[in-house]
């Protein structure tokens, strides 16, 4: 039996058990424990984010400042742009304004059928926001996701009464958590569980970009006149493949005998959201691109996919508690030497240290992948970035990537260079804002016709949109070109 009859069989299966009207005491049993297992787990999560919220209360005795991204306020450090210094005085710390509140709590249970429903609302101490605009997106943005939160449980509420008064078995369950995602946005996850004939979960995200005050959009993120939802799908589907390829118990709807049911792309709506490398994340849930098993499937977008297509982040704020580097989870607390980063790393890994003359003290760079760039020199396209802040301690301050190894990692005097085949960026650290910052970023992108559009970002003229031609992209080229490639070290 080949994998596309195995899949028109699966997916008959799942079809047919999702439609029947009467489940075994066996599956009514495994249902239920999987609802509470759910339950436990959520309690698990609730009690590890108290832990950390009171964690953080007391460690949080450091300035932050919200960073405005490419599409809305542009900043930059004071002593580059008075104007744009002026700016950033006038963004709000939005990060630690929100909260999560239970609109409404719905429970039933008899023999057949349970509810479990805690209907999230988000609340924002809009007082503290001094920026009239940022204030009203605020307002607005938080209102309307509540009210779509509010307007899904009400319909899946309604279907359950309606459910309960029949013969079948109807189990519903509806959970929230706060995303641990980048400090540029704030995420709120809700997850529905239903149980009638097999048990079927959805994710809904609903993000908040911080330094706008509005809700985050798909399209929000890339450059006009960009086909991006190619793009994407067509990478989605790459990874379809490879992880069929790989291990054949994953099925996906693509390239079957059954064209109607495969997997085509994605659209404007579909769920995402921002992880904490600040890569884009796809979200599918249960049965759209898969059979049930597979449950809710997510596919994190390769950066080559989009590269010439996502618009420049102005900034990225320092993480000051922990940091991933590769599969290894690193504890940022007090350390204050370069060498208290790598005693924790593994054997094998690859480092490097940079001096630039825009900051006070050495840039670390660490990576897992490296290559001979021809002339003896390690040279690498990704790698962690770790720098002191304004109190002398150690933080990572986000990622460096190019998309090809013709683009390896450079640095000059004052900056760091980082691109791809159609885009150059070129960024340095902000050991005062504890940031990131880009400080000029230039792509060329396409459409579907073949027409070349231009785009360009700079800190210092606080300016993001489309240019002319191709000049401000070939200046920033040249510059790279003109820097020297990292030479990165194994650590033994």
């Amino acid at each position: 039996m080949g994998r596309n009859d195995l899949k028109r069989n699966d997916f008959e299966k799942y079809k047919d058990a999702y439609t029947e009207k009467s489940m075994s005491e066996l599956d009514v049993q495994k249902m239920k424990n999987r609802i509470e297992q759910a339950k436990q787990e959520k309690k698990a999560e609730q009690e590890k984010q108290a832990v950390a919220q009171k964690t953080n209360q007391r460690n949080t005795a450091r300035k932050w400042y919200a960073v405005a991204a490419a599409a809305a306020i542009i900043i930059a450090v004071p002593n580059l742009s008075p104007k744009a210094a002026y700016a950033m005085e006038k963004i709000p710390v939005l990060g630690n304004l929100f909260r999560i509140v239970t609109f409404r709590d719905y429970t039933y249970e008899d023999e057949k059928h349970s509810a479990d429903v805690h209907v999230p609302e988000i609340q924002v101490e809009t007082e503290q926001i001094t920026d009239l605009q940022v204030k009203e997106n605020v307002i607005k943005s938080s209102a309307q996701i509540n009210e779509k939160i509010k307007e899904l449980a009400e319909e899946k509420i309604a279907a359950f009464e309606k459910e309960k008064d029949g013969e079948g078995f109807h189990d519903l369950q509806i959970t929230s958590e706060v995303m641990g995602t980048t400090d540029g946005y704030f995420t709120l996850k809700l997850v529905c569980f239903e149980a009638m004939a097999s048990g079927y979960e959805e994710h809904h995200y609903f993000t908040i970009d911080l330094e706008t005050g509005k809700e985050l959009k798909l399209k929000d993120m890339f450059w006009e006149n960009t086909d991006y939802i190619h793009a994407i799908s067509e990478n989605i589907k790459e990874q379809m493949k490879a992880q069929m390829a790989e291990d054949e118990n994953k099925i996906y709807w693509i390239d079957s005998d059954m064209p109607e049911m495969d997997f085509q792309e994605i659209t404007e709506d579909t769920e995402f959201y921002i992880n904490e490398d600040g890569k884009l994340v796809i979200s599918f849930n249960e049965y759209e691109v898969a059979p049930g098993y597979m449950g809710c499937v997510e596919f994190v977008i390769n950066s080559e996919a989009v590269d010439n297509m996502k618009k420049p982040v102005a900034a990225t704020m320092a993480n000051v508690m922990q940091a991933q580097v590769g599969n290894k989870e690193i504890s940022l607390e007090n350390i204050t030497e370069y060498d208290q980063i790598l005693e924790k790393l593994p054997a094998g890994t690859w480092y490097a240290q940079v001096q630039l003359e825009t900051a006070k003290h050495p840039i670390l760079l660490v990576s897992e992948n490296v290559y001979d760039n021809g002339d003896g020199t390690m040279a690498s396209i990704y790698a962690d970035l770790f720098a002191y802040n304004e109190e002398g301690k150690i933080v990572k301050y986000g990622t460096l990537e190019s998309t090809g190894t013709a683009y390896p990692l450079a640095a000059s005097e004052n900056f760091l260079f980082q691109a791809g085949n159609h885009h150059v960026s070129k960024v340095y650290v902000g050991e005062d804002y504890s940031a990131m910052l880009t400080k000029e970023d230039a792509v060329e992108t396409f459409d579907k016709d073949g027409n070349a559009y231009y785009y360009y970002f700079s800190i210092d003229d606080g300016y993001a949109g489309a240019v002319e031609d191709e000049s401000r992209l070939y200046g920033l080229f040249d510059e790279m070109a003109a820097a020297e490639v990292i030479s990165f070290t194994e650590k033994k």
